[in-house]
């Protein structure tokens, strides 16, 4: 810097000194993190325990959610030792009863995830000021792009589903090679609640006070190589060298369960893969503070942070009296000399660290998002008082007394008088009481027999097994069902009743989305978190210009061209947008163009560029083509006019 100044040009560096010009922003640190990992791993674990009972919980409500609905576990009455427990499957079965069950609680949840269906939403990019909204629409694009990229869609669904029956979502947003595509893109996945753990003192909704969140990741020995020494030998044959207990006994064909199964996610064993085999690898990311100083070139326009050490301090005051010194032999006020401003400061980052279990450090360092936070995002409902709980919870002691009354209608009907035959023995004659049977039993047949005087004839009883009050009974469960939830017949899309009038079924159904707006409106405040983050990532690591096809013809070809250089020195908010792809969007909008186009308001090839119906394109394309050779033929037309004869 000392170099370029001179006696010309020095009066431009020169600066007016007010102490609130120096800014406090994050910047790259110089240091090297010094860290007891094994010591981190046992306060993860501790983390990882303290969530135990929450992830009780959510399998349980899974458990009522998906139709395993009679594993709750009771005291056995006639157990051998005092406490043993027994599922209320089990039980039932020990007294010869059939568990029935009828799953109220999975018709609402697949009620709620078409309702969300039916919204599709997509994201917007909204830039802060006013002269770049063309900037928000290509970064729109692009969004929409990492969308159809990762099937976000589908992962937001499965990611609501979750919501529901747990209580709790959280997503992960990278930039990693995509090996299908041969590039880097963006990467995004839902982990599930089994494989997380974070501070268990957390109070926010929106998790704002994390300070330690982390992940296990079980990789084969092939994957851990490839994740994490790709390009080093060396290392990649010391971490198998680390998991040679496990990478022996690793085969693809030997598993602890079956595919599929539920219990792979049951392991609460924070050091053992649920697997055999699989190596273990701890992803965690803390936020840690640290003494330093914090500096501002005046002269540069540099900001950063150095280590706080009397080294640093006296480089700094150095630096400051040659400047002084130098711009006073020019002739300037001393005063005016821009100076390197540092002072005291704490600065707050993120760290991150892949452990083995034996405390290796795999790799590490501060975080690579210029977000400066981690790649998760996590939400909890409804997070009243630091508690979480599901949707399902308030509906599991409905659903247990209908699946208690279903399945005491079926044993009184089983064990009910169905058709008893009562026949006295004096009217059996000769015959025995099986051939009597059949005789009775037998199409056609006939059956002789003396009776005596004074006994009655044969009878056939008939039951009632169950008692109408019963059935008004489950009726009256059901309906509390459909009140605790919200979630009623005009929600469900069922036909109404005959007479019905369509604006009251309309209000009904809207209604009904009133009761499940709360949590949906909880979800979507978490996609649009999670859709920021991405939203960030895709800002800095997209660095070369990109045409990006997206389908639709609400966007210009100019937007489509992803410019990194525009993009990155922008801010944007992300609002979530319903998609222009349903179809009650693609009739109204086919309406509203049929009616400019009989008014003449637009012209048919305004009409065709707008249209969403799938003839458009090709009478769009075929109407340039007459006007491509009708031009022709007039230009050819004008040339024999304008040439004069011989």
């Amino acid at each position: 810097m000392n170099n370029i100044i001179n006696k010309s040009n020095y009066k431009y560096f020169l600066v007016e000194r007010k102490p609130s010009d120096n800014p406090k922003l994050p910047y790259a640190y110089e240091s090297v993190q010094q860290t007891d990992t094994k010591k981190l791993l046992e306060q993860c674990r501790d983390m990882y325990d303290h969530l135990g009972e929450l992830r009780e919980r959510c399998l349980r409500y899974t458990n009522y959610a998906l139709s395993d609905q009679w594993s709750d576990k009771i005291v056995d009455p006639s157990g051998l030792y005092w406490g043993s427990l027994i599922t209320e499957r089990d039980y039932i079965k020990r007294d010869g009863k059939v568990p029935l069950q009828y799953n109220v609680i999975g018709k609402i949840k697949d009620t709620i995830l078409g309702v969300y269906r039916g919204g599709n939403h997509e994201p917007m990019a909204i830039a802060r000021e006013r002269g770049q909204q063309k900037l928000g629409e290509m970064m729109t694009i692009a969004l929409q792009y990492a969308y159809n990229a990762n099937n976000i869609q589908e992962l937001n669904k499965h990611l609501l589903e979750n919501g529901y029956c747990k209580g709790i979502v959280i997503r992960g947003t990278y930039f990693k090679r995509n090996n299908e595509r041969q590039i880097n893109d963006v990467y995004i996945e839902n982990i599930p609640l089994e494989k997380v753990f974070f501070n268990s003192d957390v109070n926010d909704p929106l998790f704002r006070d994390i300070r330690i969140i982390g992940v296990l990741r079980d990789y084969t020995p092939q994957e851990l190589v490839a994740a994490y020494a790709p390009h080093n030998p060396s290392m990649g044959r010391r971490l198998l060298q680390e998991y040679a207990n496990h990478t022996q006994q690793y085969h693809p064909s030997l598993s602890t369960h079956d595919a599929f199964s539920h219990q792979r996610n049951l392991s609460n064993d924070f050091y053992l893969p649920t697997d055999y085999g699989k190596c273990r690898v701890y992803e965690i990311w803390s936020k840690e503070t640290q003494q330093c100083y914090s500096w501002h070139d005046r002269a540069t326009g540099t900001i950063g942070f150095r280590p706080l050490t009397q080294q640093v301090k006296a480089e700094f005051d150095a630096i400051n009296q040659d400047r002084v010194s130098q711009f006073v032999s020019f002739g300037a006020d001393p005063e005016e000399v821009p100076l390197i401003e540092y002072e005291t400061d704490v600065r707050t980052y993120w760290y991150f660290r892949y452990l083995t279990p034996y405390g290796r450090v795999i790799a590490e360092g501060e975080t690579p998002f210029e977000h400066n936070s981690h790649p998760f995002t996590i939400a909890a409902y409804p997070m009243i008082n630091g508690e979480i709980h599901s949707p399902v919870e308030k509906l599991i002691d409905m659903q247990r007394i209908i699946n208690r009354m279903l399945t005491q209608f079926d044993f009184v009907r089983q064990n009910s008088a169905h058709g008893l035959k009562m026949i006295p023995t004096t009217a059996l004659g000769n015959l025995t009481p099986r051939e009597f049977a059949e005789q009775y039993t037998q199409s056609g047949g006939w059956l002789f027999y003396t009776p005596k005087v004074g006994m009655p004839e044969p009878k056939v009883i008939q039951s009632a097994s169950v008692s109408a009050g019963d059935i008004d009974m489950l009726q009256v469960f059901l309906r509390l069902n459909e009140d605790i939830s919200g979630v009623t017949a005009a929600l469900r899309g069922e036909v109404p009743k005959s007479g019905t009038p369509a604006a009251l079924y309309q209000q009904q159904a809207m209604n009904s989305a009133t009761n499940v707006a709360d949590f949906l409106a909880w979800f979507n405040t978490f996609i649009t978190s999670a859709d920021y983050k991405m939203m960030k990532v895709i800002q800095q690591y997209y660095t070369d210009k990109r045409y990006i096809p997206i389908a639709g013809k609400q966007y210009s070809d100019e937007s489509r061209y992803y410019d990194p250089d525009k993009i990155r020195n922008s801010e944007y908010d992300i609002v979530l947008a319903e998609s222009t792809s349903t179809p009650a969007y693609r009739q109204l909008l086919e309406e509203k163009l049929d009616k400019f186009l009989e008014m003449q308001a637009i012209d048919l090839r305004t009409y065709l560029e707008m249209s969403q119906m799938p003839y458009a394109d090709t009478m769009l394309e075929t109407l340039k083509r007459r006007e491509e050779e009708i031009s022709e033929q007039q230009q050819q037309q004008q040339q024999i006019t304008a040439t004069p004869p011989q």
